[in-house]
C-alpha cells in the first residue's frame, strides 16, 4: 500500500521541497563544526604553568610577612584570609569557619604566598 502522495497514479506531492539543496547545506554545516576557530592563545594554559592544588590537611602559613601582603593584588576577602594563617589550622579548618574564602586561597596560591607543614 502506497502513502499518500508517494509513487505515481498522477498525484502531485505533499510537501514542497527546501528552496536550498539538503545535502550541500549538511557537508557546508559539517565543515563549519569541524573548523570552529582555536581559542585565543592568552586562554590556553599549558598543564605545566598551572601549580597544583594547595593541600587541604596541612597546616599552612604565609611566605611573607603580612606587612608585605600590600605588594599584591590581592583581594580584601584573601586579605582577610591571608591575617588568620599563622600555621596553627590547616586550609581545611579555615574554609570550615562561615566567612570562608574560596577565590582568595586561589589568590593566595597562585601569588605563591603560600606554605605548608604536616
Amino acid at each position: 500500500m502506497q502513502g499518500r502522495g508517494s509513487g505515481s497514479g498522477g498525484r502531485t506531492p505533499t510537501t514542497v521541497p527546501p528552496p536550498f539543496d539538503p545535502e550541500e547545506y549538511a557537508r557546508d554545516s559539517e565543515l563549519a563544526l569541524r573548523v570552529a576557530p582555536a581559542p585565543p592563545a592568552s586562554d590556553m594554559h599549558a598543564t605545566a604553568e598551572m601549580p597544583p592544588a594547595p593541600p587541604l590537611n596541612k597546616r599552612v602559613q604565609l611566605t611573607v610577612p603580612e606587612s608585605e601582603l600590600a605588594w599584591f593584588d590581592l583581594s580584601a576577602g584573601a586579605l582577610a584570609l591571608a591575617s588568620r594563617m599563622d600555621g596553627s589550622k590547616t586550609l581545611n579548618e579555615l574554609l570550615d569557619s562561615p566567612d570562608h574564602d574560596l577565590e582568595g586561597v586561589g589568590q593566595l596560591h597562585d601569588a605563591g604566598l603560600l606554605q605548608f607543614e604536616d
